[in-house]
């Protein structure tokens, strides 16, 4: 049997009783309530941008520890064994992530093409696998595939007003935009963030589709000939006074980042404003600073360090970045998520050179 190195097929297992009743022992150890609830409504969402993500951001350890665990194996053993009409729905999606999460696309592409053959599936689960669908197509580089199949969702599903289905179509429709992005063809990406926030704005369940919607929009705008810094930077305030308050984690991230994404557009206005941009990341720090959640952790370590950076390049302001850096370290030295660790090696050379 294949060993697969996917973090996300034993927590998306952990959804079946037949995941919970393998892996719970072993688990539990490695994983909090917190990751737990992160990855439960991941699974949910169906979403592979978001999971992308969280397997980004969590913990090595827990990664290495999940992925080397007899249990691990044993429940994708499991999963493997189940006739096709027998698997649910996570079962389908962790299959489906084991391989993506290695790059195998043109597995993953099969296997969604099974769970889309097979039978019992809801209007839902279709509709999901259709948008799973189209962000392997994406990763794969196979962009009009991608488009195509999106656009499948919204035809088949965009009039239908279950909130699941409304969920998947709007997943569909961001995947229609961040494909045109990628394209390169901007406007028609604006349109599609514009059309997102037509349909859902008013939707109290959609609140993290339109803070992403609209942070990747202001995205686009920076990458226009010319870059729209001042209307990105309005976007970015739009952010932060509809969703400052929302308690959803995923909501959080994305005014944490319209925050630091902000402050990098108020430098590259002209003339450029650094005083704003410094008090743009004291605010980062300010909202998140004690945030557990391994991406609020992440804008928190890239506020710290563009903040030090801003510093270092002002006049005089050299001994103030040494102390930003300093309490970078203090506080993320020893962090045990990836993606921070990189921030951390580049905070360290830049410390290193100041002395």
């Amino acid at each position: 049997m294949e060993k697969f190195s996917s973090p996300i097929f034993a927590n998306e297992y952990l959804n079946t009783p037949e995941g919970r009743k393998n892996l719970n022992d072993a688990v539990d150890q490695k994983l909090t309530p917190e990751y737990m609830k992160q990855v439960d409504n991941l699974a949910a969402s169906g979403d592979r941008r978001y999971l992308d993500r969280l397997t980004e951001n969590l913990s090595k350890s827990i990664e290495d520890y999940i992925t080397t665990t007899a249990e691990a194996q044993k429940a994708l053993d499991a999963v493997q064994k189940q006739r096709e009409d027998e698997r649910s729905p996570e079962a389908w999606r962790a299959l489906i992530y084991s391989y993506l999460d290695t790059k195998r696309f043109e597995a993953a592409l099969t296997l969604t093409d099974q769970w889309l053959a097979s039978p019992n599936k809801t209007p839902e689960h279709t509709a999901q696998a259709l948008v799973i669908k189209g962000g392997i197509l994406l990763s794969a580089g196979l962009y009009q595939e991608s488009l195509s199949t999106n656009n499948d969702v919204i035809q088949r599903f965009g009039s239908d007003p279950a909130p699941n289905l409304r969920k998947q179509v709007a997943s569909a429709l961001i995947g229609r935009a961040i494909t045109f992005g990628i394209m390169g063809e901007y406007q028609a990406a604006i349109a599609a963030y514009d059309e997102i926030n037509r349909r859902y704005t008013a939707d109290p369940n959609l609140h993290e589709i339109i803070a992403v919607s609209l942070n990747n929009k202001a995205s686009v705008l920076t990458h226009l000939p010319p870059p729209q810094n001042e209307a990105a930077i309005a976007i970015y305030d739009e952010i932060i006074r509809r969703f400052g308050s929302d308690p959803t984690l995923f909501v959080r991230e994305n005014v944490a980042r319209a925050l630091n994404s902000k402050a990098s557009q108020l430098l590259k206005l002209f003339p450029p404003q650094p005083e704003s941009a410094l008090a743009t990341y004291d605010e980062v720090f300010r909202r998140f600073q004690d945030d557990p959640a391994s991406m609020l952790r992440m804008q928190v370590a890239l506020a710290l360090r563009d903040k030090g950076i801003l510093l270092e390049n002002s006049s005089n302001q050299k001994s103030q970045a040494k102390s930003i850096y300093e309490d970078y370290l203090h506080r993320f030295a020893n962090a045990p998520e990836p993606a921070i660790q990189a921030v951390t090696a580049q905070v360290r050379a830049r410390l290193d050179a100041l002395k």
